[in-house]
């Protein structure tokens, strides 16, 4: 989803009380996060973030397949089969957009500080 629709944190449809809507457009420090979450590299930070936690999590779901494999229910729908899969997407997609997020900040902050020393 973000690779496709880069998240912008200044534009949303819900109630505003710390004034943060549409800051991109009154402020050239929130303009320059949204250009920098608008660029490539923006996208290589999510699908790196993304390959990252498929690797994590393909690593943990492998050990407790072998430990418990005696144990395990191989039927497709049970009754967990719901909150499971829930959880799971909010947790990768939290996962992500933390992740993105803090690359996104860490990159503006660079270049900031680059910019006031020069």
């Amino acid at each position: 989803m973000h690779v496709l629709f880069p998240f912008n944190p200044y534009r949303w449809n819900g109630p505003s009380d710390r004034g943060l809507n549409r800051l991109d457009e009154r402020d050239e420090g929130a303009r320059q996060l949204v250009e920098i979450i608008d660029t490539p590299e923006y996208r290589t930070a999510v699908l790196t973030a993304a390959l990252g936690l498929a690797a994590i999590l393909w690593v943990m779901t492998s050990i407790c397949a072998f430990l418990f494999r005696n144990s395990l229910n191989w039927r497709p729908i049970s009754s967990w089969f719901l909150f499971g899969v829930g959880g799971g997407v909010l947790f990768c997609w939290m996962f992500v957009r933390v992740r993105v997020i803090a690359w996104a900040l860490s990159t503006w902050w660079a270049r900031y500080s680059e910019a006031s020393e020069g």
